[in-house]
């Protein structure tokens, strides 16, 4: 049974399997190829127990997940309409006015606020980046000068590139360039680049650690091609989703790796050395062990390890007394070998640790991710209240109106607004005057929206989301006066 749960979890399984082959008689001396109709008995259960059964065992696990996560959230409580208004209010909540930049008024400004929106040069850029880190990539240790030569020419190119980016995009924006997080992000590393490149130039000697940072600078401009890949942000936004499952998840498993740590520190800090057993696998020190029950956690040769901590070596001493000459805890060449015995509980330490951590709680992890993706992929499906394209419709209409994104625009405006927008969120294509503007508001059932001066984007947004879904009422944060009774 225990062959079985390890070929299970498919760690050294062609080694038991070659065995197997080769084995003859209880006590004879193996012989090469001996029953090679063997190799189709293991095949079929790695096929059937490994791949089959276990992911199975797998997708009971995520089965559960979701359903307790159901359950405890409250989801079975509410019929499909109320989960797509609930939905429709996350979305909104995750939205914000926009700013949209317009041409400044000087000419050579303007001329680079051209260049600079252009897809023409944002395609430029981005092939900058790409070639630049792919030669990157390709330097290596004994490179010839000819290829040192040219990644050195193409490098500095490429640096002037992106400093001539950053000069343009800082005169066509102005300070509305370090708005944006990813402008920051490209002035640092330019910045940086910069820095580095001139530092090198008036040292004296070769800084390695300095050239290691500009390259890493340089390579960090990789991150760009997250902006303009939406697919790369749908991943990366299910990652940031799912961070909270995901740092609760790895709270149980630091906790685990903790227990199990201090308890194989007083059971198997003694066990002699051995080619599994060494100076960086052992329980000799909780640290140690830490990290050695990490690495069986992936599922590295963790059954080498536990018959070598359950074993005994002829002569071996139960609970040899410490000596600070012992190697392990000494470095020196003739320090005295630990020969301390094995402990049968190994067995009994390991199964269980590699079926909770291995299978249980990095599955669980596995599940988080799916959980976070599915709801990413939720606000996109066509059934729902508000798709993307409606909230980013609304973000850039308010900002025709509202082009400093201040989150506010006057009462006076607000009918030219919801006339600009798609329906359901707005009246687009159907003309609509004032009075039954505002009939059309109180029918959202909030009065005192016809009270208005001043309106809050999102109060607008959950407002417009109400008279769509009709399901209940959305709280309105706004100032307020007698306009209209």
């Amino acid at each position: 049974m225990l062959t079985f749960f390890i070929l299970s979890t498919s760690e050294n399984w062609s080694e038991i399997m070659k065995a197997a082959c080769d084995a003859t008689s209880p006590g004879m001396q193996p012989i090469v190829n001996n029953n090679e109709l063997w190799i189709v008995f293991f095949i079929v259960f790695m096929v059937v127990g490994s791949f089959f059964v276990m992911n199975v065992f797998v997708g009971v696990i995520i089965d559960n997940f979701n359903t307790m996560k159901a359950k405890l959230g409250g989801d079975f409580l509410l019929t499909p309409e109320q989960k797509k208004w609930m939905q429709a209010q996350k979305s909104a909540q995750r939205i914000g006015p926009i700013r949209i930049l317009k041409p400044p008024p000087q000419r050579i400004r303007r001329v680079c606020f051209t260049i600079v929106r252009s897809h023409h040069f944002e395609g430029v850029v981005m092939s900058c980046i790409l070639v630049n880190t792919l030669l990157m990539g390709a330097q290596h240790f004994g490179e010839s000068t000819q290829q040192l030569y040219a990644t050195t020419i193409v490098s500095d190119i490429s640096t002037s590139i992106f400093v001539v980016e950053a000069a343009m995009k800082l005169m066509a924006y102005g300070r509305a360039y370090f708005e944006d997080n990813w402008n920051r992000f490209d002035f640092f590393v330019v910045v940086g680049t910069l820095i580095g490149t001139i530092a090198q130039m008036f040292a004296s000697t070769s800084l390695w650690t300095l050239t290691m940072v500009v390259r890493l600078i340089r390579v960090a401009r990789i991150f760009r091609l997250v902006e303009s890949s939406s697919s790369i942000r749908a991943i990366l936004s299910t990652l940031y989703i799912s961070l909270p499952g995901l740092s609760n998840i790895m709270s149980i498993v630091f906790l685990i790796l903790f227990v199990y740590s201090t308890i194989g520190v007083h059971l198997f800090a003694k066990v002699a050395m051995t080619s599994n057993i060494d100076a960086h696998a052992n329980f000799q020190s909780f640290g140690r062990g830490f990290l050695f029950l990490l690495r069986a956690a992936t599922g590295e040769s963790w059954d080498h390890c536990m018959y070598d901590l359950a074993s005994s070596t002829p002569g071996c001493v139960s609970d040899p007394p410490y000596d600070p000459r012992m190697c392990g805890f000494s470095d020196a060449e003739d320090c005295v070998p630990l020969n301390g015995c094995g402990n049968p509980v190994a067995y009994i330490f390991f199964c269980p640790f590699t079926l909770v951590v291995a299978y249980v709680m990095l599955n669980l992890t596995v599940a988080v991710v799916l959980e976070g993706f599915a709801s990413s992929q939720q606000e996109d499906t066509d059934d729902s209240i508000l798709v993307p394209e409606l909230l980013e419709e609304f973000q850039y209409k308010w900002a025709e109106i509202d082009s400093m994104a201040t989150g506010y625009i006057g009462v006076d405006k607000m009918l030219e607004f919801v006339n600009s927008v798609t329906p359901p969120l707005g009246w687009f294509g159907i003309p609509l005057p004032m009075p039954q503007f505002f009939r059309y508001m109180c029918t959202c059932d909030e009065p005192k929206l016809a009270l208005i001066v001043v309106l809050v984007f999102l109060t607008l947004v959950y407002c417009q989301i109400h008279c769509v879904s009709r399901f209940t009422k959305a709280s309105l944060f706004i100032s307020e006066m007698s306009f209209w009774r």
